[in-house]
């Protein structure tokens, strides 16, 4: 997984707390 929780990473959406504009 990856370590920074709640930031946008250039790839698939692993996590569902992804930062929104």
């Amino acid at each position: 997984m990856v370590p920074a929780l709640g930031r946008r990473v250039p790839g698939p959406k692993l996590d569902s707390t992804e930062d929104l504009p």
